[in-house]
């Protein structure tokens, strides 16, 4: 992160509790507050109360570095190369479908590298949807069938019948 920042690429850097804690035992919090004095293109921001606020930036992102299982879904809905910073991910399908790179947080120079690669990437940014379209729809209808038979509760075996 702080190699993008010093070349000139924005990075957005929202403080979520776990991120505080890895900085405060690392001992980085100063140096990430002087890397934020310091360089108008790192935005280093607290939580964000609304999360349609976090998909409205996303949305915009050239690129995501995340370790959120979540957020690897959500950069394929909205079309944003992911890269994972994990050693796996118990959601490799993003990966297999190639909107995802998994980055094993080993070394700083290999990430950057995979960040590059990935930023603004044409062929990751088309990645096929996981979950196809519609989603939404097709959950609320299928909710409002389970509420129309008036059995929203059912035992297992009747759930398996149908």
């Amino acid at each position: 992160m702080k190699m993008l920042i010093e070349e000139g690429r924005t990075v957005l850097l929202i403080n979520m509790n776990q991120t505080k804690r890895a900085f405060a035992q690392l001992h980085l919090e100063a140096e990430v507050q002087q890397l934020a004095r310091a360089h108008e293109n790192f935005v280093f921001s607290e939580v964000w109360p609304e999360y349609v606020d976090v998909i409205a930036a996303m949305s915009k992102a050239a690129v995501c570095a995340t370790d959120s299982g979540s957020m690897q879904e959500e950069m394929n809905v909205l079309g944003v190369p992911c890269v994972t910073l994990r050693f796996g991910s118990d959601r490799s399908e993003s990966a297999m479908a190639g909107g995802n790179l998994i980055a094993p947080p080993v070394d700083a120079g290999l990430i950057k590298r995979m960040i590059e690669y990935a930023w603004d990437n044409e062929d990751m940014k088309k990645a096929p949807k996981l979950y196809g379209q519609d989603v939404s729809e097709k959950c609320i209808d299928a909710v409002e069938q389970v509420l129309k038979g008036g059995e929203v509760f059912r035992a297992e075996e009747e759930r398996l019948a149908l």
